[in-house]
């Protein structure tokens, strides 16, 4: 028994079985690496149809941010005018109904200084607005670009810088004689929040047709047609009105001035 034990050890040892030598167990293979040649990047074709995803989505999503911005403008010119149409009801309550005061003579609807005959910048901008005229009078929209209190050649006091703004005031009395009405019934009073008819609008975006191009709240001086236009009402309301609602109501003989068609 012993030399039998003393066997199968030394057997054991030496790789032996009673079948024959016994061969060393081998390990399992080690798992593959990843061939050099396997295509795991892109292929042209994928990277070319990615892009072209990618085209179209821009396509669809940059009008719409473009859309949104026109409509953010638009936005802030309508809390503009609002603000200034509030401000003329506080004028009103104070001077027993009477709209800030713009005299009749020589001058544009935009205009907010006349010589001696009015400022509306002192009278009504800094006591009702309570801010300086260039943070409120002046509409945000591309007409910026075109009309605001330093666009060249209209900067100082006789030009945007002081005289004019970019907001039409409605409350408008030209001198006898001095330019021509154009809307198809007496142009309506509206000196007072008594005897003004409340559809009309009060303050609106500068809109002139200068007859070789436009000044509009999308038009800084251009040919092409304006869309539209802002325009507060004595009603309380602020609406965008768009082109085709729109006519003209007084000319100097070398610009026609719009407002929006009321029924």
């Amino acid at each position: 028994m012993p030399s039998q034990v003393v066997q199968s050890a030394a057997a054991s040892r030496w790789g032996h079985t009673r079948g024959g030598p016994h061969l060393p167990r081998r390990s399992p293979p080690a798992a593959k690496g990843p061939d050099r040649n396997d295509r795991s990047a892109f292929t042209i074709v994928e990277l070319l149809v990615i892009v072209a995803i990618i085209s179209v989505l821009v396509s669809i999503l940059v009008p719409s941010l473009g859309k949104a911005k026109v409509l953010a403008v638009r936005a802030l010119c309508a809390t503009k005018l609002n603000t200034i149409r509030t401000a003329s009801d506080q004028y009103a309550a104070e001077w027993r109904g009477f709209f800030p005061y713009r005299a009749g003579g020589s001058y544009l609807p935009h205009v907010f200084w006349h010589g001696g005959s009015f400022d509306l910048n002192q009278t009504f901008v800094r006591k009702y607005l309570e801010t300086e005229r260039q943070n409120i009078m002046f509409c945000p929209g591309d007409l910026y670009r075109a009309r605001n209190p330093d666009a060249p050649g209209w900067q100082g006091p006789g030009g945007y810088g002081y005289r004019y703004v970019s907001y039409i005031y409605y409350n408008f009395h030209p001198a006898e004689g001095y330019g021509n009405w154009l809307t198809p019934e007496p142009y309506p009073d509206m000196a007072t929040n008594i005897r003004a008819d409340t559809k009309y609008p009060l303050w609106g975006c500068l809109t002139v047709d200068k007859h070789w191009a436009y000044l509009a709240h999308d038009c800084p001086q251009t040919p092409r047609t304006p869309l539209g236009q802002n325009a507060t009402y004595l009603n309380g309301s602020t609406k965008w009105t768009e082109w085709d609602d729109m006519a003209p109501f007084w000319d100097d003989t070398a610009q026609d001035f719009y407002w929006p068609i009321v029924d």
